[in-house]
């Protein structure tokens, strides 16, 4: 089994770290940490227009139609950058309300056009326990409960 990134997948990752070196900087980052959302709006506005948020939407939802692996790139790359952007928690958001399209969750949609568009900010809530992080400011909430969305807010 080969484990090695493929060409492309070693370009996308050559890519976002250089992205996240220019706008996600010690001082940046702390910048971001200071202000009353935490969010590096700069960041945030270039990660979604490289169209990261979709990287395993696929094209017909407005999605880049790319795998797992190529987010574990881009996650890798804004975890070893402490990105100031909710990226984690919008690509999970956004692959649980795929799932919520598919159960009836009319406003399931709508929340991915707001998200894949960087119009709104999400949280997910996995345990009623565990902190949600971005949670202040978040514009959707969306709740997992093992592998079933069952609430968005």
């Amino acid at each position: 089994m080969d484990f090695e990134l493929s060409d492309d997948q070693v370009a996308l990752r050559d890519a976002a770290a250089g992205l996240l070196d220019s706008l996600s900087s010690p001082a940046q980052v702390r910048a971001a940490m200071d202000s009353s959302d935490g969010i590096g709006r700069a960041l945030w506005k270039a990660i979604v227009d490289q169209g990261w948020m979709g990287v395993v939407l696929p094209n017909a939802m407005g999605g880049l139609g790319l795998g797992t692996v190529e987010a574990a790139v881009l996650l890798e790359q804004v975890g070893r950058h402490t990105a100031p952007a909710p990226f984690l928690q919008g690509w999970l958001a956004l692959t649980a309300l795929v799932g919520g399209v598919d159960e009836g969750i009319t406003e399931a949609g709508a929340w991915i056009e707001r998200l894949l568009a960087g119009d709104a900010i999400a949280a997910v809530a996995w345990d009623a326990r565990a902190p949600v992080i971005y949670a202040p400011s978040a514009d959707v909430v969306v709740t997992v409960r093992g592998d079933e969305v069952v609430g968005v807010a």
